[in-house]
């Protein structure tokens, strides 16, 4: 018999914790695993919180945001350091276009604590707000 985990949602004031457009746009084939645990200034991308996802967060609530978008793509949001791709989180179907969508993910453990991979089938900025934690 399954038993569900117990698990408990603590919604934040979202926070900003990545935008590539202070790195570098996401293209195919080349996933980035991302650090969720520190709010970023939305103008500098310079650390404004640390540590405004707590250790031991189990997963986040978020808010995904693609832009600048060249062509049809997707982007899909995973647990930790995971590449395999079983559904997408977002899609858009042409270039220049920007457009937000949410979802719920597992955060990774041991050494991928706090974070999540993105792994994207075409080229586009990515923005990943969060706005809540499950303990």
């Amino acid at each position: 018999q399954y038993t569900l985990p117990t698990v408990s949602l603590v919604p934040i004031t979202p926070v900003r914790v990545f935008d590539s457009r202070f790195s570098s746009r996401l293209t195919k084939g080349h996933p980035r695993t991302i650090d969720v645990k520190d709010a970023i200034d939305v103008t500098s991308g310079a650390v404004t919180t640390p540590n405004a996802i707590p250790q031991g967060a189990k997963a986040i609530s978020f808010t995904i945001t693609v832009t600048g978008t060249v062509g049809a793509g997707w982007v899909a949001v995973l647990p930790g350091t995971t590449t395999t791709v079983t559904a997408s989180t977002i899609n858009w179907f042409g270039s220049g276009q920007t457009m937000a969508s949410g979802g719920i993910v597992s955060l990774g453990s041991g050494t991928a604590e706090r974070q999540v991979t993105l792994v994207c089938s075409g080229s586009a900025n990515v923005i990943v707000d969060v706005t809540g934690y499950y303990e």
